[in-house]
């Protein structure tokens, strides 16, 4: 077993003390041989592969593609022991990720195609850092990561399979950030402003969604609790707290759950993913004790459940979508002039994020027809 973890392990580079703290990093080369190396060990993959290479004459080559994803984030806290005699500070790490999405013949048969493209179940630390993160160092990482995937196009990695080789080259986007890592490689300053719309259409880069359920549902509770109060009141107004603790108590007596309860020490609050999925999945309910439209709770959790799906669907029937939610929205809350980041990324994840897939990469994107169970 030890043999074998070895063996499906990358190799590391050699840890880098040049910058003042330690990193770990694999090349993404490594990353993709690796991948494939594992990919057509699958039995399902395996015979997809077979039935392809049946089609070639012996010596058989085959010339592929992988599409991959790629992006940093970082957690602070992570380490609860100071070793600062061996890393000089501990408080950050900054992991680098990466994913294979799909791999296929450059002719367009599938070899293999990730199950869920949205799930850190499929993503892999491309880099591990003792850091805090920075604009400086997310866009090193950027452009550190395009030139690997640059250098693959010029030279295709080679994977052997009994008697099949695979000449692999690679297309590439960074949609495994937050908003924060995003304005930081388009050089945003304006954190009300979308990093993607800066960026344009041809950008490489997307939002993540990881945590866009929570910051929306964390939104709405907000502008409930100003919403009957005159002149659009800041949030530290006291009647606007009184009400916001209001909301909040009636939701943790509906939902059996903690709801912005700080945490011990005074570092955040007890809302997290869980809790907006818990609130989502009974949008009378929430949207009664929120005095909202129903409908506008209802398309939230859809199109929220959608941007986290691995479904692949149609781009104009989930832009009707978001176009319902934000007039739902600017109609509830007559103050909201245009939508939060939180929100309004909503919008790009089908004309960005899957329009590039289909569009550098030739995905087929299918239709929605019925929704009712997402």
């Amino acid at each position: 077993m030890i043999e074998y973890r070895k063996s499906i392990i990358p190799p590391f580079l050699t840890p880098n003390w040049e910058k003042g703290y330690l990193s770990c990093t694999v090349s993404v080369r490594d990353l993709i041989e690796n991948d494939a190396r594992r990919i057509t060990e699958l039995a399902d993959t395996r015979s997809k592969l077979d039935a392809i290479s049946n089609s070639y004459d012996a010596p058989i080559v085959i010339d592929c593609l992988m599409r991959v994803a790629g992006g940093p984030d970082s957690a602070t806290g992570f380490s609860q022991y100071n070793q600062e005699n061996i890393l000089g500070s501990d408080e950050s790490l900054l992991s680098e990720n990466y994913m294979c999405l799909e791999l296929i013949t450059m002719s367009g048969d599938e070899i293999y195609r990730n199950p869920n493209p949205q799930s850190d179940l499929f993503c892999r630390p491309r880099s591990l850092s003792w850091t805090k993160e920075t604009d400086a160092i997310t866009l090193e990482m950027y452009n550190n990561f395009f030139d690997e995937i640059n250098d693959i196009k010029d030279d295709p990695v080679i994977v052997n399979v009994d008697n099949i080789r695979l000449r692999i080259t690679v297309e590439a986007i960074y949609s495994l950030i937050d908003g924060k890592a995003a304005n930081a490689i388009v050089g945003n300053k304006n954190t009300h402003a979308c990093p993607v719309c800066i960026a344009g259409v041809d950008s490489v880069i997307g939002p993540s969604y990881f945590h866009s359920r929570l910051n929306s549902a964390e939104w709405l509770i907000r502008n409930a609790a100003k919403k009957n109060i005159p002149n659009n009141p800041a949030l530290t107004n006291p009647e606007v707290r009184a009400e916001h603790r209001k909301i909040s108590n009636n939701l943790e007596d509906q939902f059996k759950a903690h709801v912005n309860r700080p945490k011990p020490g005074g570092s955040g609050s007890s809302n997290n993913g869980n809790l907006a999925r818990l609130m989502l999945s009974d949008p009378t309910a929430f949207s009664n004790i929120l005095g909202i439209n129903v409908k506008l709770v209802e398309n939230l959790r859809l199109i929220s459940n959608l941007a986290l799906s691995s479904r692949r669907l149609d781009p104009e029937k989930v832009q009707q979508l978001y176009e319902e939610l934000e007039k739902n929205i600017i109609a509830e809350f007559t103050f909201v002039k245009k939508l939060p980041p939180c929100l309004h990324k909503y919008k790009h994840f089908f004309p960005n994020c899957l329009f590039i897939l289909a569009q550098l990469f030739n995905i087929k994107l299918y239709g929605a027809d019925n929704w009712s169970n997402i």
